[in-house]
């Protein structure tokens, strides 16, 4: 919703239009991975950080970047001469594991059980953010670094399931 998978998936694309996916297996999952972190902390940056108002704002932005980042994929494909590489972006674009290997669950593997770990660890926290920004920062939870941290770990799941399967 937020447009970190969209990020994801334009820094994919730009990579497979580039060339750079073919220099290294971790070409592709490595851009992937880091346009749904850039794409995640420049919305949050824009949405004010961890103010309170700001998670509307935040959904909004994130809103705005979806469509803009889908824009922009849409832009690299029709400018896009080359047929074969334009359906090669196609099908990754669709998702799929067709031509993964173990080093790609390798690579996918250690971001996504950190991710699970951490999310784990702050059930707690999530609990009781879902009272309220106040009731949670008076029973001493410190909601924005909860905030920015939650972020983060949704942008590593996110963004390492776009750098494997497209």
């Amino acid at each position: 919703i937020i447009g970190v998978t969209t990020g994801g998936a334009l820094f994919g694309v730009l990579a497979l239009r580039t060339g750079l996916a073919l220099v290294t297996i971790w070409a592709l999952p490595a851009s992937s991975f880091a346009g749904a972190f850039a794409v995640s902390f420049a919305i949050y940056l824009l949405a004010g950080g961890g103010r309170r108002e700001s998670i509307y704002l935040l959904l909004l932005l994130g809103l705005a970047f979806n469509s803009i980042l889908g824009s922009l994929i849409s832009l690299v494909l029709t400018t896009t001469q080359d047929f074969e590489l334009a359906r090669q972006m196609q099908f990754w674009l669709l998702g799929g594991l067709e031509g993964r290997s173990w080093e790609h669950v390798g690579l996918l593997a250690p971001f996504t059980l950190a991710g699970i770990v951490f999310c784990r660890l702050h059930a707690r926290n999530l609990n009781v953010l879902l009272l309220s920004d106040d009731s949670a920062s008076s029973l001493g939870l410190n909601v924005e670094r909860v905030r920015l941290e939650l972020l983060a770990a949704a942008a590593v799941l996110a963004g390492a399931s776009v750098a494997v399967s497209g």
